[in-house]
């Protein structure tokens, strides 16, 4: 694996994703994934090391803004080959994490969230990410059903 400079050294990342509450405590839902490496030099997107991918997520609530947090993902990473660090293809790289979400309130519609994750699944050490623990921080848009009319 390539030491963090090489690898993504400013990355900017693009998440949507979208959920199911199905009762008060498990939310399970999916989105795609996509980091951007920027070249710091001349802020350009560094095509070759982008990385993208589809995600699967479930939310078990263990308190009020407290949950555990289960996901697989499968992403289409650069592949680097050893001792030089040179990417010498791309794959579609599986991976499996779980861990904490601890979420706050911003506003009545927005949520922020800060996550703890590790990665249980890396076959090969082909990951895209850097180490097996990751934290990720986030904001969340909040999409409410209407209240039910119950006058008719």
């Amino acid at each position: 694996r390539p030491p963090r400079s090489t690898l993504f050294p400013y990355t900017t990342l693009f998440r949507s994703m979208i959920g199911y509450h199905f009762n008060k405590r498990i939310t399970a839902g999916l989105g795609w994934n996509h980091r951007f490496p920027v070249n710091a030099g001349d802020l350009s997107i560094k095509q070759r090391t982008r990385v993208y991918g589809a995600r699967t997520y479930t939310d078990f609530s263990v308190g009020r803004y407290l949950s555990i947090r289960a996901e697989v993902e499968c992403l289409n990473s650069p592949v680097f080959s050893l001792p030089k660090q040179d990417i010498s293809h791309r794959e579609w790289i599986w991976s499996a994490m779980v861990g904490l979400k601890r979420e706050y309130k911003i506003s009545k519609s927005l949520r922020g969230n800060a996550q703890i994750l590790y990665n249980l699944f890396d076959p090969h050490h082909k990951s895209p990410y850097v180490d097996r623990m990751n934290m990720r921080m986030g904001i969340e848009i909040l999409l409410r059903k209407p209240p039910k009319d119950t006058h008719h």
